[in-house]
């Protein structure tokens, strides 16, 4: 017999279903609605991330979630099949946002990683990074061609601060 249908008060028989805990009346009127917790001061940036991103694939979520990590003294990882390409784009990126923080930084009381950038600042900085950089070496080495393996649909898919410049792409055409 199945556990909700068996009586243990009856000797194990099985027995009439036990009668409903709430009425529906009842249960409607004594639900709650959980009231939301304050959020921890680290963890604000990354709760407006998710909040503002509702529907759809944000990679300030990635970004902010990294950041804190960080803050924590933890680390990241990027997987891609052959340690290239994608990941090539995350360092690049984590690699200017760290250098934008550190120009900028002004108070020496502030953390690093609190120190607010401009994306312009950094995107411009990551552009630099990847094509004078030691990535685009290691392309070269792996793909004997010193470009990204990525065609103009992942591009057009791709996070903007994560996207790198056509030139850099081995479909790449000249852009009209």
């Amino acid at each position: 017999a199945y556990a909700h249908s068996v009586n243990p008060t009856n000797g194990g028989t099985a027995a009439a279903a036990p009668p409903p805990v709430f009425d529906s009346l009842e249960y409607s009127a004594q639900m709650q609605v959980p009231q939301q917790q304050p959020i921890h001061p680290s963890l604000v940036s990354l709760s407006e991330a998710i909040r503002t991103s509702a529907g759809k694939m944000e990679h300030a979520v990635m970004d902010q979630a990294a950041t804190i990590c960080q803050r924590f003294g933890g680390g990241s990882t990027v997987f891609c099949k052959s340690g290239k390409d994608r990941t090539a784009m995350q360092v690049t990126f984590k690699q200017s946002q760290f250098v934008q923080r550190f120009i900028d930084k002004k108070e020496v009381r502030v953390v690093l990683e609190d120190t607010p950038v401009s994306s312009n600042d950094v995107f411009a900085k990551s552009t630099l990074m990847r094509k004078h950089g030691n990535r685009i070496p290691i392309c070269e080495k792996n793909a004997g061609e010193p470009k990204f393996a990525f065609n103009p649909l992942q591009r057009k898919f791709m996070p903007e601060m994560l996207r790198p410049d056509a030139s850099l792409c081995t479909w790449s055409k000249p852009e009209t």
